[in-house]
């Protein structure tokens, strides 16, 4: 089942500062949400966001309390471990959780998708999670839409 969720002005925490968390950031922009980032460490794409000021951050190793009154968590850190415990306080909490580094683990799973006009499509691998497949079909339907071969 594919849901859209509205995060419109709703507390989203991103516990990781580097490229993949700096994606899901764009992303959770886009949708509105008010974020906060805790990672000791940010890249400096994340860090212009930061010093712009639409992205909160708190500049260390991510607690349980951090997860307090989110909606939505994203774990995007270098470390498996790391989460993997936060997707565990995630659901201890019933808050949304994409786990980046085991896409098949945490409650929720981000498509990959591509916008064209007023429709968005998203690709998810069905089964055993499979993001480069489900990347590769995404950029298979940009090129058609970008083409023309695929009204949008």
């Amino acid at each position: 089942m594919m849901l859209e969720l509205d995060l419109a002005e709703r507390r989203v925490l991103v516990v990781g500062g580097g490229r993949i968390a700096t994606r899901r950031v764009g992303c959770l922009l886009a949708d509105g949400a008010r974020i906060t980032v805790v990672s000791p460490r940010v890249c400096p794409d994340l860090q212009r966001l930061v010093d712009a000021g639409v992205v909160a951050l708190v500049r260390r190793e991510v607690c349980e309390d951090d997860l307090d009154g989110v909606w939505f968590v994203v774990a995007a850190t270098d470390s498996p471990e790391v989460d993997e415990r936060v997707a565990g306080w995630a659901d201890e909490r019933r808050a949304w959780c994409i786990n980046g580094s085991r896409s098949g683990s945490g409650s929720a799973k981000q498509a990959a998708s591509t916008t064209h006009g007023p429709v968005t499509v998203g690709v998810v691998s069905s089964g055993a999670p499979d993001p480069r497949r489900s990347m590769a079909i995404r950029d298979a339907i940009a090129d058609l839409f970008g083409s023309g071969s695929l009204p949008a």
